[in-house]
């Protein structure tokens, strides 16, 4: 059935009983919205039957996804409404792709390189997968495309950055236009099949041209600054020769300290810690307190021999930042960079770094290297939060399909975006059987199907061996509790989504897991089912979650986890992640999490 038309099935009702019926009819599931009976309402005699016809209208556009669609058609007795009778199907919408592409701008020019964006829409009513890539006719171009495959949701948004590099650069004569095309398509189909290749149709495929004009190195006026500056070196070595010598200085008493390595801590509402390596040869340090900005804000009393301070006059919930330099004698030494942490919430938690707090923690020799790991990404924007993904803008894309635990096919594409107020998650999960978690156990939704995202503040400056912050939890969305009609009704049936489920984890009292509930306002999320699994939604308040000092650039650490489940056991269950290392073992050590960059 194509999006747009209307599709119609016979429906037959039959009077068992001994008097005369009158039956309601009405559409069940996700396809009610675009479904109907004609008639609504019919009137059946004993022991006969009576016809209807169940009329489908799926709107075009990106409302419907394409794919198979359960639905269920229920009688009710409009003279006993609890009697009632259940039939059911499925449906199938027609997958009509929908990509547009365009190149800007469509000429560049550069000595080296052009720099051009390719925005995309999907328009069409299912999941486009693509790869992207770029050629021209003379080889005289290599390109860089970031990223080079992506996938876009019905109603997503992307850009792709393209740079074209020329690979003969030329020293002087006329610039030079090389023209080139640049072919987004579907990453399954094989590549240079051609427009109509493959049986995907124009809409799947899209190719825009686009040119590099290459100019020459050396231009009129380079050259003129070239020889103006060469003069200038000249007349410089010149005077240099023809200067007196500088009487000797010793230069030994004017060495001065080597920059020294500054980490902050956060350890609880009105403190931090401030620590570093001793520095060779210094005999002094001087501490300031800064913004980010590296302002000065208080100065500190210049202090020997500790590589430690705790600061603990400070606000709740509050960005802090310092400074640190080593001295000997009069002679100062460089600024280390500014460095920052933030306190805790007034009357949260806090694991103060000491002894007994490390005794709990694996040994570091116990711990494995942190490997370099892909920085998640947040997009500037806002959304609604309703389950669907047609308000994202789509630019940069995750994939949580690394196992954790247990075994699953499931995996995940994951977007992120940020504005002042908030940080809004979005999971397309591709999943071919949804199952909940017990809704009224909300520290196990990771017990059933679930997002979970792991957030706190920037790791960078932890050892391996720190424990959980109080800052650090894990904010869980499970897949919503089942509604649908009684329980005779089937299990498909039975996968209409209700409200999502929401639970946030905080690490207990010796920081050693995540197992304690929090109740943070104002966080909400939202559910929607799809052909091939669920899209989930979600919005966290920074303000509910004590992030504060949010700004374009800033640095948080992140992970972000998918469960899954079969409907015969809660211990038959595996998870994925964005995150290559994480494992159960290092659940509470956000050291191991990934950097989350803020995107202007």
């Amino acid at each position: 059935m194509q999006p747009g038309g209307e599709a119609r099935l016979p429906l037959t009702i039959t009077n068992t009983g001994t008097r005369v019926e009158g039956y309601e009819l009405e559409v069940l599931g996700p396809t009610a919205p675009w479904a109907r009976v004609e008639p609504p309402q019919i009137s059946v005699y004993p022991q006969e039957s009576g016809a209807a016809t169940v009329a489908f209208s799926p709107p075009g556009g990106t409302a419907v996804l394409g794919g198979w669609h359960p639905f269920g058609v229920i009688a009710r007795s409009t003279l006993d409404p609890s009697f009632t009778a259940i039939t059911e199907g499925d449906i199938e919408v027609e997958k009509v792709p929908g990509l547009q592409a365009k190149i800007v701008p469509v000429t560049s020019a550069g000595r080296w390189r052009g720099q051009h964006v390719i925005p995309l829409s999907n328009k069409g009513n299912t999941a486009a997968h693509l790869r992207i890539s770029a050629s021209d006719p003379d080889d005289a171009i290599g390109f860089y495309l970031s990223p080079a495959t992506l996938t876009l949701p019905p109603g997503g948004q992307a850009t792709v950055r393209l740079s074209a590099l020329a690979r003969r650069p030329f020293l002087r004569g006329m610039a030079v236009r090389l023209p080139f095309e640049v072919v987004a398509e579907p990453a399954d189909r094989p590549p240079n099949t051609g427009r109509q290749g493959g049986g995907y149709g124009d809409l799947s495929r899209q190719v825009v041209a686009a040119a590099f004009t290459q100019k020459p190195i050396l231009s009129a006026g380079l050259v003129s600054l070239l020889v103006a500056l060469l003069v200038a070196l000249v007349a410089i070595g010149t005077y240099l020769q023809l200067r007196p010598e500088p009487p000797e200085v010793a230069l030994a008493a004017r060495d001065a300290p080597a920059r020294p390595a500054l980490t902050v801590t956060q350890t609880g509402p009105t403190s931090v810690r401030v620590g570093w390596d001793p520095v060779e040869s210094a005999d002094g340090y001087q501490l300031e307190q800064t913004d980010r900005a590296g302002n000065v804000l208080r100065e500190f009393e210049r202090f020997s021999d500790v590589n430690v301070r705790d600061i603990t006059d400070l606000a709740p919930a509050t960005e802090a930042c310092f400074r640190l330099r080593a001295s000997r004698g009069a002679v100062p030494g460089p600024w280390s960079g500014t460095t920052c942490a933030t306190t805790a919430l007034a009357g949260a938690q806090t694991a103060t770094p000491s002894a007994s707090a490390s005794s709990v923690s694996s040994s570091s020799a116990s711990l494995p290297p942190r490997d370099p790991l892909p920085t998640l990404v947040a997009t500037r924007g806002k959304v609604t939060i309703d389950g669907r993904s047609s308000d994202w803008t789509m630019q940069l894309l995750a994939v949580a399909n690394k196992p954790i635990a247990g075994s699953t096919s499931v995996s995940a594409d994951i977007y992120l975006m940020w504005d002042v107020d908030a940080l809004y998650l979005l999971a397309y999960v591709h999943d071919g059987s949804v199952n909940s978690p017990d809704p009224l156990d909300l520290t196990k939704v990771y017990r059933g199907d679930a997002v979970i995202l792991e957030l706190g503040p920037d790791n960078r400056a932890l050892a391996a061996t720190d424990l959980a912050r109080p800052l650090d939890a894990y904010y869980m969305f499970g897949l919503p509790t089942p509604l649908g009609p009684s329980p005779g009704a089937t299990t498909r049936l039975r996968t209409i989504p209700g409200p999502t489920i929401i639970g946030v984890l905080g690490p207990n009292p010796s920081a050693t897991s995540f197992d304690s509930p929090l109740k943070v306002p104002g966080i909400t999320a939202a559910t929607s089912l799809v052909a091939d699994g669920y899209i989930l939604e979600a919005r966290i308040p920074w303000a509910s979650i004590g992030l504060k000092g949010i700004a374009p650039n800033a640095t948080l650490a992140a992970n972000v986890v998918v469960s899954d489940r079969t409907p015969e056991s809660l211990a038959n269950r595996g998870m994925v992640s964005t995150n290559q290392q994480r494992t159960v073992g290092l659940r509470a050590h956000p050291y191991y999490w990934q950097q989350l960059r803020l995107l202007p």
